[in-house]
């Protein structure tokens, strides 16, 4: 597979990622964790080593990190996640104060059993 590579800081990765959202949350039914699996053992088989998910996502971190675990391929995939949106009693607010984005990020890492 030819693909277009493009610059993040000092990492090459695909231009082309894998958007992880539909793994478990908002598109119909969600994935069982080994089909989830599955799916992220095929998007890394084939070179797809660009991932972006989100704390918002439901358990999308989780459902990741425990793929890291089982197969060991932490090191091919380049990941990103997001922040910033949370849920409260008036709906969805945005947040970006500092103390949040810490918080934010410590949590994502800890789902995601990377550091």
């Amino acid at each position: 597979m030819i693909q277009k590579i493009s610059k993040i800081g000092n990492a090459t990765v695909p231009s082309i990622g894998l958007g992880c959202m539909g793994i478990s949350a908002f598109y119909s039914t969600r994935l069982s964790n080994s089909d989830a699996h599955a799916l992220l053992s095929k998007a890394a088989d084939i070179g797809c080593t660009f991932w972006d998910t989100s704390d918002a996502y439901l358990d999308n971190e989780l459902v990741i990190g425990e793929w890291f675990q089982k197969t060991g391929r932490r090191s091919e995939i380049f990941l990103a996640s997001k922040f910033g949106i949370t849920t409260a009693p008036q709906g969805r607010v945005i947040r970006g104060e500092p103390e949040y984005v810490k918080e934010a990020c410590d949590r994502s890492l800890k789902r995601l059993g990377v550091d």
